[in-house]
């Protein structure tokens, strides 16, 4: 991975845990990252992108089918489905979809002076069950905006009580995570 891209997923986390302060300031590029919080049965995965000064009216257009100036609440599910279509969980061979909960979108003007954000918030339902070892993979291959995106891994307690924290690889574009989950390494009755 090169140091670009982990400095901008760096500066992305930061901005987010430090409750989105650093938006204050028009954005150079675009940012786009996902927290992925894995367990036993479920994982969630945030989606933010943060548009740059330059692309930021542009990806509001995108998402505007009708050109109205608003995005709406099917415009707003049709950018949804576009998302989750190009994000993959595949846990033991399987793929997984992602349901899309919620969604945030600043408006025109605030996307249009890279002053906004878009936020896509997504679940996927699953089993990790029996002796292991399991794998699971996530990616993200939505590239309308940019092609890099950062996955910041979490894990939910009933995962890191069942087996530890995963064995966990990231590509080289950090767009998609690899975990090896071992049950037996922390428990030998397993999950």
């Amino acid at each position: 991975m090169d140091r670009r891209t982990v400095m901008r997923g760096l500066a992305m986390l930061l901005a987010l845990v430090a409750g989105m302060p650093a938006l204050a300031h028009p954005h150079l590029y675009v940012d786009q990252q996902v927290r992925l919080s894995l367990g036993l049965s479920s994982a969630e995965a945030v989606l933010t992108i943060v548009p740059s000064v330059e692309d930021g009216a542009a990806i509001f257009d995108y998402i505007d089918a009708d050109a109205n100036g608003k995005i709406d609440a099917a415009e707003t599910a049709g950018f949804g489905q576009q998302v989750t279509a190009a994000v993959r969980l595949i846990v033991d061979g399987t793929s997984i979809p992602f349901a899309i909960t919620g969604t945030t979108l600043a408006d025109r003007a605030s996307l249009a002076a890279g002053a906004g954000r878009i936020e896509l918030r997504a679940t996927a339902e699953f089993a990790l069950s029996g002796s292991g070892p399991h794998d699971v993979e996530f990616a993200v291959w939505f590239y309308a905006f940019d092609h890099d995106w950062f996955v910041q891994p979490f894990y939910f307690p009933d995962l890191v009580e069942a087996a530890g924290y995963p064995d966990f690889t990231r590509s080289e574009d950090g767009s998609r995570v690899t975990f090896h989950i071992d049950p037996t390494a922390a428990d030998p009755g397993g999950l």
